[in-house]
């Protein structure tokens, strides 16, 4: 008899989440401004000038292939403690320790030297990382029998996640603070930097030592069919909704992360308006999402999903209308100057309303988006999971979440390389061009059109049945 999984279960799973998000976070945020500081950052240089971005290039490189290694062993594992949890733990110590090694080269040694340690740590970083992430994805589908409870962890995941996010960002902040108070540039960042290592550690032991994985999943089978890493891998491809909702997310993330990415770069060029005024639509956007969750939760029960991804493709298109034809809409909306108070100071001197206006109707369009795909779009794939758990009595769900980890770093890799080659077009200094801000959103409508066909051909109802006859036979366990 399997115990339903509850609320605390979920937010305990979801505390773990945040743990990830702040290794993944510090190394996103703070590796490249750590090792190819600036004149203001007050820092050595520690490695090779361009080392970074190809040392990040290898950790990427490293993640694509590691995780289907992970997810076969996982998916293979007759641990009698469950296949997931007991690699969990095992993982999550290593994964902080070697994240936090990663700023920790020697300023002592030779560049050289560093860029071993840099590359060795963050290969070992990412193994272990990857061992946690991928098993922790796999849990959902194995332990959440009910679409809905599936549902409600993806959105108390995406409200978990913004306060960790938020907190990593004091970093400089924090770190200007200590530097001008004596404290030397190099130590006021480590210690910054290396809070969050440690913060993750703690986080991540909660759902590896709080849950029993066993109390809510079936029991290992000494009689399942196993199969080979190329096999299984083939076998998740092969399933034709799988490979919908995956490029479906690919293409759609891509689309929406292209002018999210370069979006100081609009305000500031395209709308003319002050960098302040990006604090401002990042927390005004960050508010809305969190109003957002009940509402794309409600719906998540009356409305297929797939339906719901059509909707944000829709205000996605909008929001680029709105950055391609910001000069119109501008005008159209007001020419006057931003009255005298705080937004003045925020969006600047010569700011007009027109375009103070166009920038909080760009931020709305991007709401619904953004909170949709980390909701809505992940709990599809651990719908899929399931989906083919009943059809095809396999327990992939550990495959099935390191091909979705291998598209989430595809994206990571392609929207800065597109985004960062396009702004410049046109530019005749050293400053992106307004034509080439604008081209990002004819890039990004070019990736939204195919996301149209993927979500919208999707058989959500043959998916949504062969849920409702897994959940029954939970039900029936229970």
């Amino acid at each position: 008899m399997k115990k339903k999984i509850g609320t605390a279960q979920m937010i305990i799973l979801a505390i773990g989440v945040v743990g990830e998000t702040f290794l993944m976070a510090t190394i996103s945020s703070y590796a490249m401004i750590f090792f190819a500081p600036t004149a203001e950052t007050g820092l050595p240089l520690l490695l090779p000038i361009g080392a970074i971005g190809v040392i990040q290039g290898i950790g990427f490189a490293f993640d694509c292939l590691i995780d289907p290694f992970i997810a076969h062993r996982s998916d293979n594992s007759k641990n009698p403690k469950g296949k997931r949890i007991p690699m969990m733990r095992l993982a999550f110590i290593p994964a902080g320790l070697f994240c936090g090694l990663i700023f920790m080269a020697p300023e002592s040694a030779s560049r050289i030297f560093n860029v071993g340690w840099v590359v060795v740590s963050l290969l070992v970083y990412s193994f272990f990382r990857s061992v946690y992430d991928v098993n922790r994805n796999a849990l959902i589908p194995e332990i959440m029998h009910d679409s809905k409870q599936r549902d409600r962890y993806f959105v108390f995941k995406a409200i978990f996640t913004i306060p960790g996010s938020i907190l990593v960002t004091l970093v400089p902040a924090v770190v200007s603070g200590l530097m001008s108070g004596g404290f030397d540039p190099l130590l006021a960042w480590r210690y910054c930097i290396l809070i969050f290592p440690v913060l993750g550690v703690l986080l991540m032991a909660v759902p590896a030592f709080l849950i029993k994985e066993t109390d809510y999943s079936e029991p290992v089978k000494d009689n399942e069919k196993k199969y080979g890493i190329l096999e299984s891998i083939k076998l998740t491809l092969s399933l034709s909704e799988f490979r919908k909702i995956m490029l479906g997310a690919t293409f759609f993330d891509i689309a929406v992360y292209i002018p999210t990415t370069v979006l100081l770069h609009i305000i500031t060029v395209l709308l003319d308006l002050s960098l302040g005024m990006g604090t401002f639509i990042m927390l005004f956007i960050t508010i809305l999402q969190i109003v957002l969750y009940p509402v794309i939760l409600k719906m998540s029960k009356k409305v297929y999903k797939k339906n719901m991804m059509l909707i944000s493709i829709g205000s996605c298109a909008l929001a680029f209308v709105l950055i391609f034809f910001h000069q119109p809409i501008s005008a159209a909306l007001g020419t006057q100057q931003v009255p005298p108070g705080i937004l003045a100071s925020m969006a600047g001197e010569t700011a007009t309303m027109g375009n103070f206006l166009t920038l909080v109707l760009i931020g709305l369009a991007f709401v619904y988006p953004i909170a949709a795909s980390g909701t809505v779009g992940s709990s599809m794939f651990a719908d899929i999971a399931v989906f083919d758990k009943v059809k095809t009595g396999r327990s992939s769900a550990g495959m099935f979440m390191a091909v979705m980890n291998l598209t989430a770093i595809i994206k990571e890799t392609l929207i800065p390389a597109i985004a960062g080659s396009i702004i410049y077009l046109g530019s005749t200094g050293e400053e992106p061009s307004a034509m080439g801000l604008r081209a990002t959103v004819v890039v990004s409508m070019a990736f939204i059109v195919p996301t149209i066909f993927f979500y919208a051909s999707i058989n959500e109802k043959e998916i949504k049945a062969a849920i409702a006859q897994d959940e029954k036979a939970a039900l029936a366990q229970a």
